[in-house]
């Protein structure tokens, strides 16, 4: 099985969204191919694949790639809240 470069699909998902905002439409896979450093069309179409399936990419009725407004969510990482941090001048701690 070959291995899944993560770090591309990220680039990949996060170039396509930041280009719906810029142009308000979807880039075409051979934008996409130069800009984020694909050597092929099958396999940028594997990792397409790969962030639908995920949920983070979804195509209209015309096929234009629609970035998925829970991917921030998916991508994001949850912590808890353990304490609080004052602002403003030090004061010390009792």
């Amino acid at each position: 099985m070959k291995k899944v470069n993560e770090t591309r699909i990220a680039k990949t998902l996060e170039f396509i969204r930041q280009y719906r905002e810029a142009y308000d439409s979807s880039p075409s896979l051979r934008t996409i191919i130069r800009e984020c450093g694909y050597t092929s069309n099958s396999l940028l179409e594997a990792d397409i694949r790969r962030l639908k399936e995920r949920g983070l990419l979804t195509a209209d009725t015309d096929g234009k790639l629609i970035f998925n407004s829970d991917a921030e969510r998916a991508m994001s990482v949850r912590s808890t809240l353990i304490g609080t941090v004052h602002c403003g001048l030090p004061t010390e701690a009792q």
